[in-house]
């Protein structure tokens, strides 16, 4: 079999099985403004939503049109809707990016949270924040409710943020497109006070303000990696599951969903996670449609938010010892914690 898999490799190198991948999709993998609508329709999302996307755009194969028709297509399905996206200035810590001594602009600074934020962004009617390390953009009804003043936000996720906004609406909804990819989990970890979670020092990061001129931002910046892991019990008294945030929150989409689980050892721990998620389904907080090869979901926010903050806040109580920094630490040295 391995003798194949070479042969293949030889035969059809990276780039060319890319092209030849983008060919078949243009062929048999297309995805029109309308048909995606239609798909988007069957979630049942109600009018007026305020809807936060996140999107690995590849699931959904030849976009004809360009990634514009996703953000179309979400305005055809749910009238009146707000789009909401993150549009943050770098693609790896936060930390890394304040070590540049940036200087942001809201107005000229591309979108690093991946094309769809960017063709959000470059969207007329489209308001982004003057927040200097994690602006997002909105567009629609409420676009000024979510992104007016969230500059002044100290920590990335606070109340006052884009996403602490977003996330004590009552009719906010996470729209998730073949990914659970997504910076909710953020807001997450602060309204727990994720321990590990903010670098001891404060952070001073430039860019424009609303007149124009340079402003100075005292912000606090988390840490990276290592408060993005959830502990959970194992099969015995002393063993432990350490689990990538965004998996734990959400086993979507269904090759995650395996893949998750089959990472781990521990028959509680899948069993916890396992029971969640149904009761997700059952209650209607999940919805999902398929469209064509990828799958979508809806995650009405606020329950999903309220039972993920209660199950980490008890995570937090049972495993106080397993979440200090230099236990964590030594789990990820040992490789306990990967995604």
């Amino acid at each position: 079999m391995s003798h194949i898999v070479e042969l293949k490799r030889k035969l059809f190198p990276k780039g060319v099985r890319s092209v030849l991948q983008r060919q078949r999709n243009k062929i048999f993998h297309r995805t029109t403004e309308r048909g995606l609508a239609q798909s988007l329709e069957k979630l049942g999302i109600k009018e007026r939503s305020v809807i936060c996307i996140h999107a690995m755009l590849s699931g959904l194969g030849h976009i004809v049109g360009g990634p514009s028709i996703v953000i179309r297509a979400v305005q055809r399905a749910v009238p009146d809707a707000t789009i909401m996206m993150p549009s943050f200035p770098f693609d790896g810590s936060a930390l890394d990016y304040i070590k540049t001594d940036p200087v942001y602009d809201r107005h000229a600074t591309p979108s690093r949270s991946g094309l769809l934020s960017e063709t959000l962004r470059l969207t007329p009617g489209t308001i982004r924040s003057f927040h200097p390390t994690h602006p997002c953009v909105a567009l629609g009804p409420e676009a000024q409710h979510l992104i007016a003043g969230s500059e002044k936000s100290q920590t990335p996720f606070s109340t006052e943020s884009t996403y602490g906004r977003f996330s004590s609406l009552e009719n906010s909804i996470l729209l998730l497109i073949h990914t659970n990819n997504t910076s909710l989990v953020h807001r997450v970890q602060e309204c727990v006070a994720m321990p590990n979670l903010f670098l001891p020092e404060p952070h001073a990061v430039r860019g424009y303000a609303e007149d124009g001129r340079i402003a100075e931002y005292v912000l606090r910046t988390h840490v990276p990696v290592i408060p993005l892991y959830v502990v959970m019990p194992g099969d015995s008294p002393t063993e432990r599951e350490y689990v990538w945030f965004p998996d734990y929150a959400l086993l979507f989409p269904d090759y995650n969903r395996s893949r998750t689980l089959g990472k781990l050892r521990s028959a509680r721990a899948k069993k916890m996670l396992l029971e969640r998620h149904d009761s997700f389904v059952k209650s209607g907080v999940y919805r999902f449609a398929e469209h064509r090869q990828s799958l979508i979901a809806s995650v009405q926010v606020k329950p999903w938010m309220e039972r993920i903050c209660a199950d980490v806040r008890q995570s937090i109580e049972m495993f106080p010892a397993d979440y200090k920094y230099e236990n964590m630490q030594r789990a990820f040295q040992q490789g306990l914690l990967s995604k």
